[in-house]
């Protein structure tokens, strides 16, 4: 739908939309939740002209009359036809529960959750955990990717997002404790990400880290 646009769209466990016959939508890295959106066709085209359609449009459009690069190109003005967005505010884990295709994020995803869910109530944060459909990657199960609210004090990644790989319930509390409480991203585990600027995550952190002997690759399943 929208060509030369990263946009990803995926299916959540977390609650649903309490009014009926409508859908809520967490909009990340933007950090929205757009409730109630009513399931209709007018609905979703207009969630997506004024939050999922492009800026600009990639130099492949420019052949297009005005007209048509307009019905491709993001409209905010189009986000008054819809219940108003309201900010996130809390961390959010979602975990890759898919389990379809491959068995491991199948396996994985629900004991993942239910540690991470652990985790927060033991230090008595409030966030949210739920289980999201496919992401890619299956031989990098767990896949989870956190995602930090820009109000959350004291966190110097606070606004983004960071993709961890190969995660297991042993490293739930470690990334509560470091990435969602003090800040630190645990490169062993890193996929990659996106900062409150835009940047990959990986590309800032990469540099330093090879001086260390370190590379981009999530750390080798255990064997057992």
């Amino acid at each position: 739908m929208f060509p030369f646009t990263n946009v990803l769209t995926t299916l959540s466990s977390l609650p649903a939309s309490t009014t009926p016959d409508t859908t809520t939508a967490l909009l990340f890295p933007s950090f929205k939740r757009i409730p109630a959106i009513p399931n209709t066709r007018d609905a979703y085209a207009a969630f997506a002209t004024a939050y999922l359609k492009a800026r600009t449009l990639h130099p492949a459009h420019a052949g297009l009359n005005p007209d048509q690069q307009a019905a491709l190109t993001r409209d905010e003005s189009f986000a008054t036809r819809l219940p108003p967005a309201e900010p996130i505010a809390k961390p959010t884990v979602l975990i890759c529960g898919h389990g379809g295709r491959d068995k491991r994020c199948g396996v994985l995803g629900p004991l993942l959750q239910a540690r991470f869910r652990q985790a927060f109530a033991e230090r008595g944060i409030d966030a949210e955990v739920g289980l999201i459909s496919h992401v890619g990657g299956h031989k990098y199960a767990g896949n989870v990717i956190v995602y930090l609210p820009p109000g959350l004090e004291g966190n110097a990644w606070a606004g983004s997002g960071i993709w961890y790989g190969r995660v297991g319930p042993d490293n739930a509390e470690d990334i509560v404790a470091k990435t969602v409480v003090r800040g630190e991203v645990i490169f062993e585990l890193l996929r990659g990400g996106i900062a409150r600027d835009g940047r990959d995550i990986a590309r800032m952190l990469e540099p330093a880290k090879e001086q260390e002997g370190l590379k981009l690759r999530p750390k080798a399943r255990a064997r057992g």
